[in-house]
């Protein structure tokens, strides 16, 4: 083989590998540096954007979806532990959260079958903005928590991935005789 060919050779196969680590092993390594959650809070019936408080304060019904951005042209594998989603309410001046709620993805591969080999669960993350269907609703009714009235963080978390926090006022219902 001349030298001009091993050179050839030699430059393929690296541009090979290249790409090879620039299409599947970069996104599926770091592929939550690709992934944005965000929460969509549903308040008394009033529904507001991925991310964005809703203007007026919570009273009566708390529902929390999630919306899960991935910026990668390809889908993404996400390895993490425990439950596939979760939405936590916390005091703004307080540690312990008032309130959790978690849901489930029945689908998704468990222990020895993940393919990302860190964590116990996988989930394949499809390129763009989905919301997934989630197994339980994440839903607080404020009429029957002992909630106290105030601002509090809202952050969720999908596949491992937490939000930025949310600041909601909660002003709960009185009690009838108060």
């Amino acid at each position: 083989m001349s030298p001009l060919r091993r050179i050839l050779l030699a430059a393929f196969l690296a541009i090979a590998t290249l790409a090879t680590v620039a299409v599947y092993l970069l996104p599926n390594v770091t592929a939550a540096t690709f992934v944005t959650v965000q929460a969509i809070v549903t308040c008394d019936g009033r529904t507001s954007a991925a991310g964005v408080a809703p203007a007026e304060p919570c009273s009566q019904r708390l529902e929390v979806a999630i919306s899960i951005d991935e910026s990668y042209p390809m889908p993404v594998t996400l390895g993490f532990a425990g439950d596939a989603f979760e939405a936590q309410l916390r005091a703004t001046d307080g540690d312990s959260p008032v309130w959790v709620a978690v849901a489930d993805d029945p689908s998704l591969e468990q222990t020895s079958d993940s393919p990302t080999g860190a964590g116990d669960r996988a989930a394949v993350v499809p390129s763009g903005t989905s919301r997934p269907d989630l197994s339980w609703p994440l839903i607080l009714d404020l009429s029957a928590a002992h909630i106290a009235s105030g601002t509090y963080a809202l952050t969720v978390r999908a596949y491992g991935v937490e939000s930025t926090a949310l600041d909601l006022r909660i002003v709960p219902p009185t009690s009838a005789g108060d």
